[in-house]
């Protein structure tokens, strides 16, 4: 999460929590079936269960929010209930068992714009992952609900749209993948002493093309070939390894705060506020805030969705830095 939002870190911190919503919530018109765990953020109290921007359903649904800021939502009509662009999220996740479930989820109801949280949030596109592996990406483009199977790529990030991504990663089609490491540059040249020129000098030549930036398009890109030939040579044999990969994965497009300039006197820096991730199949979802790199687990098949109540559990605490002593 990145959100660049015109807040202190200490508000910032105050701001997200860990929320647990039973079935039966209602949203608006609509009562939401599944319980689910989320992350919320409370801002202007636009809704009942605030701004939902990450959550895990009891049946192994998943939705992250990201910025689009070229969503354009529909137009409320006399047909079916309107649903504000930041409750989509845990209407999804209080609604859909699997992925195949969104389309007719979203079929029910009109997603309008929502003010003045369009403007905090800049508007939004939405992936969603299941138990089994499906993924799909949910946007609002010129007024039209588009669904994009993203099952095989596994990777969004924020503007532009989904289609515009994929366009930009084809320019990577080059990209090395092999197992051992070519010689970099033209064919090698004896010289006295034996040396070659040019000479393999360092370990990691196939990663130089990668884009280093922390722009969206940059991080897309990034994320995909790094995670594909990570893959390819040492495929995750158990979670725990998955874990590892994934982990390291969200560490190479980690935001230190400072470090992106704001966009303009009322915007905020953009940062990682928190990072998550999420083993459907085990129903168990990891979090961990910006100051502090120890990943925290909620088991969701150890909680009670059935109507008992959990108290909000803030994302941040006083630490330092999630260090800990060791003693020999």
């Amino acid at each position: 999460m990145e959100l660049g939002i015109p807040l202190t870190e200490k508000e910032t911190n105050s701001l997200w929590s860990l929320v647990t919503t039973a079935r039966g919530a209602q949203l608006g018109e609509q009562t939401l079936p599944l319980g689910f765990v989320a992350i919320a953020g409370a801002f202007h109290n636009e809704s009942s269960l605030g701004l939902v921007a990450e959550g895990m359903n009891e049946k192994g649904l998943t939705v992250s929010v990201q910025t689009l800021r070229g969503a354009e939502y529909q137009k409320k009509n006399d047909d079916t209930p309107a649903l504000k662009f930041t409750d989509v999220a845990p209407y999804l996740l209080g609604s859909c068992t699997v992925v195949g479930d969104v389309a007719a989820a979203l079929a029910k109801v009109t997603v309008v714009d929502s003010e003045p949280m369009g403007d905090v949030m800049q508007r939004a596109h939405w992936s969603v992952a299941d138990a089994a592996g499906s993924s799909v990406v949910v946007e609002y483009v010129g007024g039209a609900l588009r669904l994009h199977d993203n099952s095989r790529l596994g990777v969004l990030t924020n503007d532009p749209p989904f289609e515009w991504h994929l366009q930009h990663l084809d320019q990577w089609a080059g990209y090395d993948t092999r197992e051992y490491q070519a010689a970099w540059g033209l064919e090698a040249v004896d010289v006295e002493g034996g040396a070659t020129v040019p000479a393999v000098a360092s370990h990691g030549l196939n990663t130089r093309m990668l884009p280093g930036g922390y722009t969206p398009p940059d991080r897309f890109v990034k994320m995909f070939l790094l995670r594909e030939t990570a893959v390819a040579h040492e495929a995750p044999k158990t979670a725990d390894d998955a874990v590892a990969v994934a982990a390291g994965l969200v560490n190479t497009v980690h935001i230190v705060r400072g470090t992106v300039p704001k966009l303009s006197k009322v915007d905020g820096y953009e940062w990682t506020n928190w990072a998550v991730l999420k083993l459907p199949g085990k129903r168990q979802f990891l979090v961990r805030p910006y100051n502090d790199m120890q990943w925290r687990r909620v088991d969701l098949t150890a909680l009670d969705f059935s109507g008992k109540a959990y108290a909000d559990v803030p994302l941040y605490r006083d630490l330092d830095a999630g260090i800990a002593d060791v003693a020999f």
